[in-house]
C-alpha cells in the first residue's frame, strides 16, 4: 500500500500547486500560460527517478528461486466448470474495470466541473485535487488493512460498488446543496471507496 500511497502523495502535491497558482494569478493567465508551470515542477521528479533507477538492482529471476504460491482465498468459481469459470472471471473482471474506469473519469475532471457548472473559483477548485490526493492516501492504508483482515475480492468488489453507485446521488448533492465543504465531502469519499479496490 505504500507504493499506492505515494502516488496520491503525488497528486496532493499537484493540489497544492494548483491552489498556489491560482492564488498568485488570475483565470485567464493561469488557462493561458500559468499551467505551464505546474508541468515544469513535474519535470523536476525525472532526475530524481534517474537516480533512483540507477541504484536500483537486476530484478533477475532464477528457476532454483522461483516458488509457487498459493491464494488463501478460496477460488470463487472453484465449484464452476472451466467455462462457467472463464465467463464468471471475465463478467466481474469488466464490471469493475468499468467501475474503476468511472470513478477515475469522474475525479479526474472534478476541477473543470467546479469551475464551469458550480461556479468556483480557480483556487477552490483545485482545492479538489488536494481532497482526492488525501483520500487517496488514506485508503490506500485502510484498504490494504481491510484487504489482509477481510480478503481482496470482498473489500475489492464491494468498494467498487458502493463508490460508483454514490456518483450520481453525489452530484445531485452537489447542484442541489452547493457548498465548498459538501463538494469536498463528496470527493473524498468516492474517492475513498473506489480507491480501495486498487491498494
Amino acid at each position: 500500500w505504500f507504493q499506492m500511497m505515494s502516488q496520491f502523495a503525488a497528486v496532493l502535491v499537484a493540489g497544492v500547486i494548483g491552489v498556489g497558482l491560482a492564488q498568485l494569478m488570475d483565470g485567464a493567465a493561469l488557462t493561458q500560460w500559468g499551467w505551464r508551470i505546474a508541468m515544469a515542477f513535474g519535470v523536476l521528479v525525472i532526475p530524481v527517478g534517474m537516480v533512483l533507477r540507477s541504484t536500483l538492482p537486476e530484478t533477475l529471476h532464477h528457476a532454483s528461486h522461483e516458488a509457487t504460491e498459493t491464494d488463501p482465498e478460496p477460488d470463487m468459481a472453484s465449484d464452476a466448470g472451466p467455462r462457467e469459470s472463464l465467463a464468471r472471471t471475465a463478467v466481474v473482471g469488466f464490471v469493475m474495470l468499468l467501475s474503476a474506469t468511472i470513478g477515475t473519469y469522474v475525479l479526474t475532471f472534478m476541477t473543470t466541473y467546479a469551475q464551469t457548472e458550480l461556479g468556483l473559483s480557480p483556487g477552490a477548485a483545485f482545492g479538489a485535487t488536494i481532497v482526492v490526493g488525501i483520500s487517496g492516501m488514506a485508503s490506500a492504508v485502510v484498504g490494504g488493512l481491510l484487504a489482509d483482515r477481510r480478503g481482496r475480492r470482498p473489500v475489492m468488489i464491494s468498494s467498487l460498488a458502493a463508490g460508483t453507485v454514490l456518483i450520481l446521488p453525489g452530484f445531485w448533492l452537489m447542484t442541489t446543496l452547493p457548498s465548498l465543504m459538501l463538494f469536498y465531502a463528496i470527493i473524498f469519499v468516492i474517492r475513498f471507496l473506489t480507491h480501495i479496490a486498487a491498494t
